[in-house]
């Protein structure tokens, strides 16, 4: 799985037009999250897909080449993340048992 963070300008048509340059190339798109732009940031998205073996070098090339996308960039990892990979567990994984009365 591949997943990328967006910088776009807010236009009208830059959700539809970055999803459709995707599933035209035959991308499964996993997950969307969409930000708009506000006057301190950009537009943000991060999308996770499956791509074509054969067209995975290709992706953020293709995005960054858009009318309205800014910067196309492998998703940054937040240390609470890697924390949790290094950890093996998973965030909120024992809320339940905190929850519970003793």
């Amino acid at each position: 799985m591949l997943t990328l963070e967006l910088d776009v300008h807010d236009g009208p048509d830059v959700l539809v037009r970055v999803l459709t340059t995707l599933r035209r190339r035959r991308c499964e798109i996993t997950h969307v999250d969409y930000l708009a732009r506000d006057r301190h940031h950009p537009g943000r998205m991060v999308i996770a897909i499956e791509a074509p073996r054969a067209h995975a070098h290709c992706v953020e090339a293709w995005l960054a080449n858009l009318v309205d996308v800014v910067e196309v960039s492998p998703e940054r990892t937040s240390l609470e993340q890697i924390y949790f990979d290094v950890m093996g567990v998973s965030p909120g994984a024992d809320a339940a048992v905190d929850g519970e009365e003793r």
